[in-house]
């Protein structure tokens, strides 16, 4: 069953609690993006917005349809700006602008955009096969609490009692950590949206438990390499996003995103 919830006209809040936001596109391998001759050139095209350096080493396993597997050894190339929020990650395989200050939907495009066309402009054509864009939330209750100065009573508050509930009420969410994964299609349009949401801990050595709602919105295709349809599909993919992250907006959270960010 495709998903059902309504567009939402796009309004942009003083803050968000949203901890990682991630653009990326797949494409068929260039080999090129090994030669340390060529990567100079794409860090020649970004520096100026992306002038600090780094690398990963990393591994990829495929297996294809008939079991058969590959081992991959590359590197990851990491161009990140001077805050050290933002960050263009390139690899043979893959481009991706990576974010953990999020403003806007505008900015997040444009910056891909960049980072797609100096791509383009070192390597030639790319030939991408899976564009897709991930917004990561964790909403905090115990911080929401102290910046609105007390008078939360629960998570009902934050949010839509519909993501609260445990199936026929098996346990209480006060004390139960789980996670929930909703994969669908959209009614006419493109590609699929993955939906995590529930309750955990940030890290292992957090104190107290966030709600996380992970939207993963994107489509598969043969041969994607127009950047005007690339941002024409961003912005449909950030919109319904946005549309479902409003479906889970609480009352309460929606007062503290208004409020104004103190010092900003």
């Amino acid at each position: 069953m495709p998903w059902s919830f309504v567009d939402t006209e796009y309004h942009q809040y003083d803050r968000n609690p949203l901890v990682s936001t991630d653009v990326e596109l797949r494409f068929h391998p260039i080999f090129r993006i090994a030669d340390k001759g060529d990567i100079a050139k794409y860090q020649d095209l970004v520096r100026k917005k992306f002038p600090m350096y780094g690398q990963d080493n990393i591994r990829e396993v495929n297996v294809d349809q008939n079991g058969n597997f590959s081992i991959n050894d590359e590197i990851e190339h990491r161009f990140i700006d001077v805050a050290q929020k933002n960050s263009i990650i390139l690899s043979p395989r893959s481009i991706r602008l990576s974010s953990a200050d999020h403003q806007c939907r505008k900015d997040l495009i444009e910056g891909f955009s960049f980072a797609f066309n100096a791509l383009q402009n070192v390597f030639g054509e790319v030939n991408g096969t899976r564009l897709g864009v991930r917004y990561v939330n964790l909403i905090d209750k115990e911080r929401i609490y102290r910046d609105l100065g007390g008078g939360l009573a629960d998570w009902g508050e934050l949010i839509n009692s519909d993501f609260l509930k445990m199936p026929n009420n098996i346990a209480t969410i006060e004390d139960t950590d789980f996670t929930m994964t909703m994969k669908s299609t959209l009614p006419e349009k493109d590609g699929m949206l993955t939906l995590r949401y529930g309750f955990g801990k940030a890290s292992p050595d957090a104190e107290h438990r966030v709600f996380r709602f992970d939207i993963d919105r994107y489509c598969e295709v043969k041969n994607l390499n127009n950047q005007e349809f690339i941002g024409s599909c961003l912005g449909n993919f950030t919109q319904d996003i946005y549309s479902l992250f409003n479906a889970v907006l609480g009352e309460k959270l929606k007062v503290w995103m208004q409020q104004e960010v103190q010092g900003a």
